[in-house]
């Protein structure tokens, strides 16, 4: 059942005032007993005292009949009980046991007012006395005789202190009653007042909430009332207008966050992620933000976490990290410290691994070329040197120097032509236009263009792929391709070797394979023959004529058309080339 709001600030109000009874009370009891029992301790401190001279007073050889006595005695008279106790513990008076019992009590040797009696002169403590039946207070002082020494000890039950207690509980109880009657009549007028208070500003802060204060103006019940309500509309409007810059402000910091494509994480001063943006979860392999994880746990880069550190601490640091992740990707990092009390940094990451590459491609690129190129150009520039020295007269010597300089030039000539072509379609310069074309039609012209070599070496080339077989792909770059793969499969064929084409088509793919049965290559190197100017026998290539350039423009080429292109050992030697493109309709042109 909900209570109103005038109930529950009643109830609260009773509550606080019988809570207040009650450890008021609690305190009173307790500090009543004090008071009592340190009044009753003085009181039987000085009872012990005056037992103590009694019994140095009695003549000697009084014997343990005669202390029982004086017990039983000095009991009646002070009307408390009265023990006497040897230094050894054994008792050997009691005012509240008969004589016959006495060798029936414990030995008190081990009882703590006894103990300190003995030690410091004087013994207090209160407890449970079994032999009585209630608890008691034990005072106890040591005597001394001629004949004897001992511990004089007297005990007296709490009960005076309990009922002390008790009548002020019954007191506390009455008046108890008495504030809660007063207190509920008090409690009720201020909750009917704190309520009508209270429901005029909850009208005037729920008009502000739906942005109407003048409409609450209304409302309002004068006094402080009118004060608290026309603070909380100037608060409402200043709020208002600082929640929508705010939302402005993030908004445009959200959008530019986002709209990064460098990758931004936010850290705390201990080095756990706070933020991220959709650029670093792309970068950093995250499905979310790892909020609450420090990046090492995350990553596994303490170079990153390192560099965030140093820079969340203040330390002069390096202003870039470059790292590698486990997928091969390459970040350049920069920190930056957060100026707020919070502390931290903000990492500010870039993917770096194609800029990497495209540097390690260039720089291959242009030590591969100007290897490539300065063998000719040496060669040609040699040779026109001593043609000019004197070797033009002799005609048998300068024939074979022409011939050279022709060699080489022709040399030159397919280089710059390769790298022409491979530029265009590494530019995307080199149109591609799709279509079928017949595999058959397209090896028998590719194969007419090397029969003059082939037969030079006598080498037999084989077309064996289906007549109606087709593939979706570009008709010149597809003979281009083919083309080089033939021309490399004669080149490398020794004489009266074989070279032959298949084509096969399984679920709309189709494979196209050359095969031959030259040298081979071995599987260490497969995986590299695709690569501008790789060669495994770079002195036989160029006796070749090869440029190092064919099986990267094939590779291209293939790309450009959607295909694949690769390399197996074939059997039981040589090579087979393989390329993989989607087929097409046995109804397409070409």
């Amino acid at each position: 059942m909900k209570l109103r709001f005038r109930t529950r600030v009643f109830l609260v109000s009773l509550s606080i005032v019988a809570i207040a009874l009650l450890l008021g009370g609690v305190w009173a009891e307790i500090s009543l007993r004090g008071i009592l029992q340190a009044r009753i301790e003085a009181e039987m401190v000085r009872l012990a005292r005056a037992a103590q001279l009694t019994v140095e007073a009695e003549p000697a050889g009084i014997g343990n009949d005669g202390l029982e006595q004086l017990a039983q005695r000095l009991s009646r008279a002070t009307d408390v009980r009265v023990t006497f106790v040897r230094v050894d513990g054994l008792v050997i008076g009691e005012s509240n046991v008969p004589p016959d019992r006495l060798d029936k009590l414990e030995n008190h040797h081990n009882r703590p007012e006894i103990v300190a009696a003995l030690s410091q002169g004087i013994g207090t403590s209160s407890r449970y006395s079994a032999t009585l039946k209630t608890n008691m207070l034990y005072v106890a002082v040591p005597y001394q005789r001629p004949d004897q020494q001992g511990v004089v000890r007297v005990a007296m039950p709490l009960k005076e202190i309990d009922d002390a207690a008790w009548k002020l509980r019954g007191a506390l109880l009455a008046a108890g009653f008495l504030a809660m009657g007063t207190s509920m009549f008090v409690s009720g007028l201020s909750a009917r007042y704190i309520s009508k208070s209270l429901r005029d500003l909850f009208y005037v802060t729920r008009a502000v909430a739906r942005r109407a204060p003048q409409k609450a103006s209304k409302q309002r019940s004068g006094g402080d009332i009118d004060e608290l309500v026309g603070s909380i509309n100037a608060m409402a409007k200043e709020f208002e207008s600082t929640l929508v810059e705010l939302e402005r402000e993030r908004d445009r910091f959200g959008a530019v966050l986002e709209g990064m494509n460098e990758a931004v994480v936010a850290l705390d001063k201990q080095g756990r992620v706070t933020l991220s943006n959709l650029a670093a979860l792309r970068m950093l392999g995250w499905k979310q933000t790892p909020t609450g994880a420090t990046l090492l746990e995350s990553i596994r880069q303490p170079a990153l976490h390192d560099l965030a550190m140093q820079v969340s601490a203040g330390e002069s640091v390096r202003e870039e990290v470059e790292v590698e992740l486990r997928d091969g990707n390459r970040l350049l990092a920069r920190a930056a410290r957060l100026s707020s009390e919070e502390g931290g940094a903000v990492l500010v990451m870039r993917d770096v691994t194609s800029l990497r590459r495209l540097e390690n491609t260039r720089r291959d690129f242009v030590a591969n070329v100007s290897h490539e190129l300065r063998t000719p150009v040496s060669t040609i520039r040699a040779t026109a040197e001593t043609l000019l020295g004197g070797a033009l007269d002799d005609k048998e010597h300068a024939t074979k120097f022409l011939q050279a300089l022709l060699r080489n030039a022709e040399r030159l000539s397919r280089i710059i032509s390769d790298l022409l072509d491979l530029s265009r379609i590494e530019a995307e310069e080199y149109r591609i236009e799709l279509q079928g074309v017949n595999v058959r039609n397209a090896v028998q012209r590719v194969s007419e263009v090397v029969e003059s070599i082939a037969k030079d070496k006598g080498i037999a080339v084989v077309n064996s792929v289906p007549p109606d077989l087709r593939v979706m792909a570009d008709e010149k770059a597809i003979e281009h391709v083919l083309l080089n793969l033939l021309d490399n499969a004669v080149k490398y064929t020794p004489s009266a070797g074989h070279v032959s084409v298949r084509a096969s088509s399984v679920l709309g793919k189709t494979r196209i394979e050359v095969i031959d049965d030259g040298p081979g290559i071995e599987p260490k190197y497969r995986a590299r023959v695709f690569e501008r100017f790789y060669r495994l026998d770079p002195g036989r290539s160029r006796d070749l004529g090869g440029t190092g350039l064919g099986l990267s423009i094939v590779r291209n080429l293939m790309t450009r058309m959607g295909g694949k292109v690769g390399v197996e050992g074939a059997e039981p030697r040589g090579s087979l080339f393989w390329l993989e493109l989607p087929s097409a309709e046995r109804s397409s042109s070409i």
